[in-house]
Order: C-alpha cells, then sequence, then structure tokens
C-alpha cells in the first residue's frame, strides 16, 4: 500500500520492476518509506501557493464517501472577477478536472480528487467542521500564496485626507478562524506585523505599504485595483513559473508477502 492507494493493493510478482524516486527497482528490494512514482502532477511551487492562497480565501473542499477514496476541491468567482478566475484556471489546469458557470453569473473550477488534495484538507480541518488552516499550511505559504489569500478575502482602504499619494493605505484579509498563535505564524514567517482587524487581519500606514509591495510582483493586471497606483504595473508572468514536477512521489506505508 502507498499513500496514494490506502485502500487497495498494487500486487506484483518480486521481480517486476517498479518505477521510484531512485529509478527501476525490483519489488522484492522495495522497503516501507521508499517513494513511488504516482501518475499524477505534483502539487508544489507555484500551483501549490495558488491552491493553498485559494483554500484560504474563496476555495472550498469537497467530499463525497463512496463516490471517491479522496477529497477534491473547488474555487468560485463573479462575473466581475472572470479574468481572475481564467488566470487561476490556467496556472491550475493540469489540476482541474474542468470548470463551468452556474447559478447563470458564478464561474467555478474544480480541482480533481487526489490524495494531495485529501492530505491539505486534512490540514485545513475540513473533517473535523468548519475550514481552519493548520500552522503547517501557513508556514507553508510563500509570498505569492499570501498575495493570492489577499487578492480572495483581502481589502484596500485609504485615508484621504493624506496630501501623498503614496500613503495613508490600510488593507485586510477578512478570516474570522484565525487564532493569536496563526497570526504570530504569520507575522514570524514574513517579518509583517498583522494585528486583528475587524473580522480578519489588517495593516496600516508604513506597515501596510510594506506588505502591499512585497506581493505587488504577484498580483495579475485584472487584481490591480487592490494595490495603490504607484506599486501597479509589476506583475511579470515569471513570478508564477510553471515549476511543479509531472509527476508525483509517494511513500509506501505498508509491504505483505
Amino acid at each position: 500500500r502507498t499513500e496514494a492507494h490506502t485502500d487497495d493493493e498494487l500486487l506484483v510478482t518480486p521481480g517486476h520492476l517498479i518505477y521510484t524516486a531512485d529509478g527501476k527497482t525490483r519489488a522484492s528490494s522495495l522497503k516501507i518509506g521508499n517513494l513511488l512514482v504516482h501518475q499524477d502532477p505534483c502539487l508544489e511551487g507555484s500551483a501549490l501557493q495558488l491552491f493553498l492562497g485559494t483554500m484560504l480565501g474563496d476555495g472550498s473542499f469537497k467530499y463525497t464517501p463512496g463516490a471517491s477514496r479522496f477529497a477534491s476541491a473547488n474555487f468560485y468567482h463573479g462575473d466581475k472577477q472572470k479574468a481572475y478566475f481564467t488566470w487561476k484556471s490556467r496556472l491550475l489546469e493540469n489540476y482541474t478536472s474542468g470548470s463551468g458557470k452556474f447559478d447563470g453569473h458564478i464561474h467555478r473550477g474544480s480541482i480533481s480528487a487526489s490524495f494531495q488534495i485529501h492530505r491539505w484538507a486534512k490540514e485545513f480541518g475540513f473533517f473535523r467542521g468548519p475550514k481552519r488552516p493548520s500552522k503547517l499550511i501557513l508556514r507553508s505559504l510563500d509570498l505569492r500564496g499570501l498575495a493570492v489569500w489577499y487578492l480572495d478575502d483581502g481589502g484596500l482602504s485609504r485615508d484621504n485626507r493624506c496630501v501623498d499619494p503614496t500613503k495613508g493605505f490600510s488593507c485586510n484579509i477578512a478570516s474570522e478562524k484565525l487564532t493569536d498563535a496563526h497570526i504570530r505564524v504569520i507575522n514570524e514567517k514574513f517579518g509583517f506585523s498583522f494585528r486583528r482587524w475587524g473580522r480578519g487581519i489588517g495593516l496600516s500606514g508604513d506597515r501596510a505599504r510594506l506588505f502591499l509591495a512585497a506581493i505587488a510582483p504577484y498580483i495579475p493586471p485584472c487584481m490591480e485595483y487592490k494595490l495603490p497606483p504607484d506599486l501597479r504595473e509589476r506583475y511579470s508572468e515569471s513570478s508564477w513559473p510553471n515549476d511543479a514536477r509531472d509527476v508525483t512521489h509517494v511513500a509506501i506505508t505498508e509491504i505483505s508477502t
């Protein structure tokens, strides 16, 4: 059995050659913990950051016992954010099982069920109740994931009494499920100074500008309205490279003869 075959057994003869992370290996030489090659694209790099940011934001998990062994995930955006939805769908095209519209004006993308999605769903506490991120999820974020979370659930405001057009901004990310411990993890990881802000966390003044300048290169043009004008047009396609492997390595969890 492997991480990807929790309910099934891979039945092979002792001399059968198996593709592993170290090359072809005879089945009789395999040990628990060895990594096998699994024919699913690996959720890593840009795709992982987009997935984590989305699931912290507007995404949701789905699990139907009996229909699949693993959870899948969905992300939704309205017509006003169709370009943002299209951008996400393009970056996740190797992982999605399709997209479309429902209710006439909502765009939905579906991320295929897999053991990788299932594992992250557990980290979000999906099977125990309302979605709540673990500290591992927050520590796994980089600026790309943080940017997507802000785009999904964040907002920008400005004190119009401020004369300098580059100052007077504040920003927030709506999330009622973050504890003080979660906020400390985010601040320690990124060096920001988020604090509780209404229904979520936020920054103001120079601290807000530091955060917004850090994520600006990862904000696609269609969502630049969530940045101060002087921080726009910094996006580059190279900020989101296609850096995931075509296959996934899965660990052997049980061997029987």
